[in-house]
């Protein structure tokens, strides 16, 4: 499907423990993310992806707090629009084809108390 500005991005992906369809238009982004309490602090999680050109960029942050102190993993990955609907999931049969996503930046982990002991 094409836009008057270039194609249309269209991929299922994992939100919420749900699949979700997810349609972009060209330099069009969504943001999606959630916040929990655990028995030991919080929990969160955030995406957010973005059409650029041919390629779709999805941004991660996850992590929460614990006894052990806060933790994020961050990381971008990156799809070509033509590999959006090309990998299976062998565990998951009934499950749409989704994105071939590949690593664009490597995650980054921040361990605020681990940092503050030096390690």
């Amino acid at each position: 499907m094409r836009s008057r500005q270039g194609q249309r991005a269209r991929f299922w992906c994992l939100v919420n423990d749900s699949m979700v369809k997810v349609s972009l238009d060209p330099g069009e982004s969504l943001e999606w993310g959630r916040s929990e309490p655990t028995d030991e602090g919080h929990s969160f999680e955030w995406h957010k992806w973005e059409l650029c050109g041919q390629w779709v960029y999805v941004e991660n942050s996850e992590g929460g707090r614990d006894c052990d102190g806060p933790i994020c993993y961050d990381s971008v990955s990156q799809c070509r629009i033509d590999k959006l609907s090309s990998r299976e999931v062998a565990s998951m049969p009934d499950w749409p084809l989704l994105p071939d996503w590949e690593r664009a930046r490597d995650t980054v982990v921040t361990d605020t108390y681990a940092q503050m002991a030096g390690y």
